[in-house]
């Protein structure tokens, strides 16, 4: 079952199944509210989804 992308984006994790399906809607959705989540999975990370 896929993620809903307020999920995804509280801890992003770039290799799980459950996200990949809202993957590319999550990051859209942080170019407008965050555009710099950070998550946990894989030690953290930092992911950029929006650039000017």
């Amino acid at each position: 079952m896929a993620k809903p992308v307020e999920e995804i984006l509280a801890n992003v994790d770039l290799y799980a199944e459950d996200q990949s399906e809202n993957l590319l809607a999550a990051a859209a959705a942080a170019r407008t509210t965050c555009p710099v989540p950070h998550t946990e999975e894989d030690g953290g990370y930092h992911l950029l989804a929006g650039c000017r």
